[in-house]
């Protein structure tokens, strides 16, 4: 496996047969710099190189949604595998998704391509089209976002943030798991993204609807292999509880590639990216039952939440880090992080979704404490 990524983590190292770093901004990978990369691992496919002989594919996650051309020049070196650039532009842009779920009578808050009414601001959020990583969410209310381009307003819903991960064959899906979406917000990032949980305490019906939903989107756009759909469970209104039946879900936005989730679902990571190939390559198909099937897995809960830095921090990254600790730097040099970036991620399981967050929380400040011993800091 050859490995192109925007941190080059120790554990994505551990696994590849060489990995290299591509330089990335707000909107995701620079393509220039990755291209480069791309061609330096490509001529290295020679005999007797310890490298694969030859090439699966272009197999992608994030970093790609606000520039699909990106896709298509990889595409003349790489066969790409994941949906095609055009469906990612279709999903992504959000004129064409939010027009398509209107038209498919899909439940999404409003959304506005251009600023709306000053006396409206404080009920509406700016985003970025094909933004990711949940930073470049912010109140519509900041003067600074009035005259933006690459974005729309979507309605604030207040609720419960989940996501389903499924698997698309064009027309059919079958769904893998349903999610909980952690925020880990700070003063410039309000909704930042800050990890995932599985499963989601959602009542069967929203489950439905997710489903339901993600087929329509398939059949709709011929997504392909491993998606995630984004949603929102909304609060209910007034001190009574509405009946799970009533729930209603808005529909946020779908991820057309591989997802973060897919870490939650490690015993079956292997089966789920040779599905995932073999649907991109038209190689197999779901069964109209699968709409409404799921995987089957452990029913412990999972998950996993991201560690920011919350001021500069510079540590050894020779330090001992926990067996419960990913996404942390190669063991060599001294690790340079800037206030906001992540650190690393942190994993736990448990019987329960609240113990589960509550791991979480506690190895979060756990690492931040082994930071601040290690680097002299006061605080991260």
């Amino acid at each position: 496996m050859l490995v192109i990524d925007g941190f080059a983590d120790r554990q994505t190292v551990a696994l590849a047969h060489k990995a290299v770093v591509a330089d990335f901004d707000a909107s995701g990978f620079k393509a220039g710099d990755l291209l480069i990369k791309l061609q330096e691992l490509i001529s290295g496919l020679l005999p007797n190189s310890g490298m694969p002989s030859e090439l699966v594919g272009f197999l992608y996650g994030s970093g790609f949604e606000a520039q699909p051309a990106l896709l298509d020049k990889i595409a003349h070196h790489v066969p790409l595998i994941g949906n095609y650039p055009s469906v990612v532009k279709a999903v992504k842009g959000a004129g064409s998704f939010f027009s398509s779920l209107k038209n498919l009578a899909i439940l999404h808050p409003k959304v506005l391509l251009t600023p709306p009414l000053q006396s409206e601001l404080g009920q509406f959020l700016y985003k970025m089209e094909g933004g990711s990583g949940g930073a470049h969410v912010m109140p519509a209310s900041g003067k600074e976002l009035l005259n933006a381009g690459n974005g729309y307003y979507q309605q604030w819903i207040e609720g419960l943030p989940v996501s389903l991960l499924f698997l698309a064959d064009g027309s059919n899906i079958r769904a893998v798991g349903f999610n909980e979406l952690l925020i880990s917000p700070s003063p410039e990032a309000p909704f930042r993204y800050g990890g995932v949980v599985r499963e989601a305490p959602i009542s069967h019906d929203v489950q439905q609807q997710l489903m339901q939903t993600a087929k329509k989107l398939t059949a709709q756009f011929g997504l392909r292999g491993l998606n995630s759909l984004d949603a929102m469970v909304a609060k209910p209104s007034g001190q009574d509880q509405v009946k799970a039946e009533r729930q209603q879900l808005y529909v946020l936005e779908v991820n057309p590639r591989l997802s973060a989730t897919l870490d939650l679902y490690e015993a079956l990571k292997p089966k789920l990216i040779e599905q995932h190939i073999l649907l991109c390559k038209k190689l197999a198909v779901l069964d109209s039952c699968d709409t409404i099937t799921k995987f089957a897995y452990s029913e412990t809960y999972q998950g996993q939440a991201i560690v920011y830095a919350d001021a500069v921090i510079s540590y050894d990254a020779k330090l001992a880090w926990p067996v419960w600790v990913k996404d942390n730097p190669p063991a060599q040099g001294v690790v340079h992080v800037q206030k906001g970036e992540p650190i690393c991620s942190v994993v736990a399981s448990g019987v329960s979704l609240q113990e589960v967050k509550h791991r979480l929380q506690n190895r979060m400040q756990r690492v931040k404490c082994l930071l601040q011993d290690n680097s002299g800091n006061s605080s991260i």
